[in-house]
């Protein structure tokens, strides 16, 4: 890069839109990958299933995060750090929803798996373009922007039980007030 288009950067306002977008990618990948403990119980209280098949659960999701960096690399360098990071967001999103939709608890290594490798993509991709907005300052960048990791570890522990707890009170309550309803019968008519 030569000196003009290092000036040119560093003028650009849009860098640090680059700066706070990566920061809130690290922080919230911090909000599923600090949290395992909390989703643990989570599990535990609402499915009849092991400590040891949560464990493994969780285990698989940490693994597919860190194993899907040289897949990671690929999609980086075959398409650009945006798409790279929409992607992510993208997959973490799908994997959270269709976490939220299982029933049976093998279900999960599927989808916190997909939340893993979207993460990856995600934490992967906001870090590399920082090097590239920030050509002179790239330290100082990715002290503020590895920063959210530290911020989502330390907010996300106390928020994520609060909207647990909020949560499954709302199903509770839902699930006591609707457990007495008989289903609708109709009386059809004889042919």
């Amino acid at each position: 890069m030569s000196d003009i288009e290092t000036k040119l950067l560093e003028a650009d306002p849009w860098r640090w839109v680059v700066l706070a977008a990566s920061f809130f990618t690290m922080l919230l990948n911090a909000a599923v990958s600090y949290n395992v403990g909390v989703m643990n119980v989570a599990v535990l209280d609402n499915f009849d299933v092991g400590v040891e098949t949560v464990s493994w659960i969780m285990a698989v999701y940490g693994s597919v995060f860190a194993i899907t960096g040289p897949i990671t690399s690929v999609v980086l360098n075959a398409t650009d750090c945006r798409t790279c990071v929409f992607l992510g967001g993208l997959l973490a999103c799908a994997g959270m929803a269709s976490s939220s939709l299982v029933s049976e608890p093998a279900w999960f290594f599927l989808t916190l798996s997909i939340v893993g490798f979207g993460q990856s993509l995600a934490q992967v991709g906001g870090s590399v373009g920082l090097a590239y907005y920030f050509p002179t300052r790239t330290v100082f960048a990715s002290g503020i922007a590895l920063s959210g990791n530290g911020f989502g570890s330390f907010i996300h522990p106390a928020l994520l039980q609060v909207l647990l707890g909020l949560l499954l009170g709302v199903s509770s309550f839902c699930d006591s007030s609707f457990s007495d309803v008989p289903p609708p019968t109709r009386k059809c008519p004889a042919p």
